[in-house]
């Protein structure tokens, strides 16, 4: 039976460690599936269960929580950040560390030492936790204005950003910006590469007898985590994180695989092919939810009566500007969905009654 992960467990850790090598990381989340025993399943990780930590640490990464050097495997605790959501309602989400003392005393502020976060409670109030699949739970913070989040922050001692993913994703480096950092000569020697698949083969990544140089993208395993590469021709070797090197190939080998769903504002992307590090990132703080698997009918190439069901990653809040600003650096088409229908017209921007939904007394991000 799958069994699952504390995730938020796994972030007090990170932050109460605030960096460590990819071997540490990779221990403590195994050690935390082990606590927790068989459970509800996993979230929506298509990966071999050996390969599960890399998942919920891409999750963590998008999230904000952590930054990670896949090349020199490491990561590191990002410092404790209030962003706004775009179309939020006045939601505003905290990213980065969590440590005990600061939980606390968010939780905390009506009884606060200082008179002065005692005051602004009355109007700044730290929702519940709200639980999400495959990462930590949220935690939101309601403001009536952006300003008094700011104020907030201020009196903490933390950082404020007003929606980060909006600026995140004018400033994002296309994909030769990913890739040319990581420049070198050719592969590792050694250890047998895997070679990208065409797409029907699986896994993604297939074993090869011999490297003849050709073009694609490569998986080395060396340790515990494996490297990926991307040779453009030989003596143009690029090393990046997974998903800069997959798309890179996808590019180079014209395979389309970016979805707009115009009728729920939202992105979809296979999950073998989940997005880039800042790219996932950006999509994600859109709404403060990691993307979740869901089946959807899509026609079989663009323009076809013909539709098939897929099993997609959902990223929710996404508006049509963004979701083609991502398209441009990925030097992908959009493929839109529901284009249409009608039904479009009906689903204005989200609004705080919109993209958050009221299970009790209290409101939770909607769950696509």
């Amino acid at each position: 039976m799958p069994v699952t992960v504390d995730h938020d467990l796994l972030l007090r850790w990170c932050s109460e460690r605030s960096s460590g090598s990819l071997t540490a990381f990779r221990e403590a989340h195994d050690w935390l599936r082990e606590e927790r025993g068989a459970g509800e399943p996993a979230g929506p990780d298509p990966r071999s269960e050996q390969d599960r930590w890399m998942w919920s640490l891409q999750s963590l990464q998008a999230l904000g929580h952590l930054e990670v050097d896949w090349r020199k495997r490491r990561w590191h605790v990002a410092p404790p950040v209030v962003t706004t959501l775009t179309d939020g309602g006045g939601f505003a989400l905290l990213c980065g560390a969590r440590p005990a003392a600061l939980v606390r005393r968010l939780d905390n502020l009506v009884d606060d030492p200082d008179p002065r976060l005692q005051a602004i409670a009355a109007e700044v109030v730290f929702d519940v936790p709200v639980s999400q699949r495959g990462g930590p739970a949220l935690r939101l913070l309601q403001a009536p204005a952006a300003e008094d989040a700011r104020e907030l922050c201020a009196l903490l001692g933390i950082s404020f950003v007003d929606r980060t993913a909006d600026q995140l994703v004018q400033v994002l480096p296309d994909l030769n910006g990913l890739l040319q950092p990581g420049q070198c000569v050719d592969l590792p020697g050694g250890v047998a590469p895997a070679k990208m698949s065409d797409g029907v083969q699986k896994p993604l990544f297939f074993g090869i007898d011999q490297d003849f140089g050709e073009a694609g993208a490569y998986e080395v395993r060396l340790y515990d985590a494996p490297r990926y590469f991307y040779r453009h021709s030989p003596g143009r070797v690029f090393e990046a994180e997974r998903g800069a090197i997959v798309w890179a190939e996808l590019r180079r080998t014209e395979r389309h695989a970016l979805r707009y769903d115009a009728e729920r504002r939202t992105l979809l992307v296979p999950p073998r092919l989940r997005l880039p590090s800042l790219y996932d990132r950006a999509a994600t703080l859109r709404s403060g939810l990691l993307p979740q698997l869901e089946k959807v009918t899509v026609p079989t190439r663009p323009g076809s009566t013909h539709v098939q069901t897929l099993l997609l990653l959902r990223y929710v809040n996404i508006d049509l500007l963004f979701a083609e600003r991502l398209a441009s650096l990925l030097n992908q088409p959009l493929q839109r969905l529901n284009v249409a229908s009608r039904q479009a017209a009906d689903h204005p921007p989200p609004t705080r009654g919109a993209m958050f939904l009221a299970p009790a007394d209290r409101p939770t991000l909607e769950r696509n």
